[in-house]
């Protein structure tokens, strides 16, 4: 009993928040009456109804996800070579380490600017995605290679251990935690980038394109209805990544 009690006392209580949220937002609204500074609940929620229904709406969607996983994929390329580069040579890591902290240190809009000059609009997210990601990939990968124990790597070489097996059996082991970090961190963060420069570069299709086009039209349902679509598709993402990362944990396991 108590094994079904506790998770439908969950489902509740989120229910409940969503309620409590929602009725704040109502509060709001009736309090300022203005529908072009703050919209309605239901209003919002209608006109986020009518766009699903679009076919548009699927391409946008797909547009900016295949953006933000290809930044995702070439971050995680080349933080793992270059992170792997850094491990064995000392000149490497003194080299990328200024790389690396101004890529910290830098504000995004900055990175689409610039990015801006150079690239055409429909790759300045891909690009945006790649610089704010890379950093975390490195520094949590070369982190992973450097907390490996030295001895492990000694027995290998002392029993003349094949080089991929020690790639499976020592390499892999340590860093995966660190690239299962790296991966949930840079989910979430992928997606303010990449609809941060969608709305700076304007690509013909991306959501942030659509959420710039709300704001300027003064369109502000359809502005609520789009940030929400892009936070529930980031955390629906960064849930389906997760999920994965735990599944893929235990397949190793077993």
């Amino acid at each position: 009993m108590k094994h079904f009690t506790i998770p439908r006392r969950n489902r509740l209580r989120k229910a409940l928040i969503i309620v409590f949220w929602l009725a704040a937002w109502q509060a709001v609204y009736m309090a300022v009456g203005r529908d072009v500074i703050v919209p309605s609940p239901a209003g919002t929620l209608a006109t986020l109804a009518s766009m699903t229904a679009e076919p548009d709406f699927y391409i946008n969607v797909g547009a900016t996800m295949k953006r933000v996983i290809a930044g995702i994929l070439i971050s995680f390329v080349s933080g793992m070579v270059t992170a792997a580069a850094a491990y064995f040579s000392l000149l490497v890591r003194d080299l990328l380490k200024g790389v690396v902290d101004v890529l910290k240190s830098t504000p995004v809009m900055a990175v689409i600017i610039f990015a801006l000059l150079w690239l055409a609009s429909g790759n300045v997210p891909v690009f945006v995605c790649f610089l704010m990601c890379y950093p975390v990939v490195y520094t949590n990968i070369l982190a992973g290679l450097g907390s490996m124990e030295e001895q492990y790597l000694e027995m290998g070489r002392v029993f003349n251990v094949r080089r991929q097996d020690v790639i499976k059996y020592i390499y892999i082991p340590y860093i995966s935690p660190h690239i299962k970090s790296a991966l949930s961190l840079t989910t979430g963060l992928s997606w303010k980038t990449v609809v941060a420069a969608e709305v700076l570069a304007s690509p013909k299709f991306s959501m942030g394109y659509n959420l710039l086009n709300a704001k300027v039209y003064l369109d502000t349902e359809s502005l609520f209805a789009w940030i929400i679509a892009i936070v529930a598709l980031s955390m629906i993402f960064e849930r389906l990544v997760n999920l994965l990362i735990g599944y893929k944990g235990k397949a190793a396991a077993l």
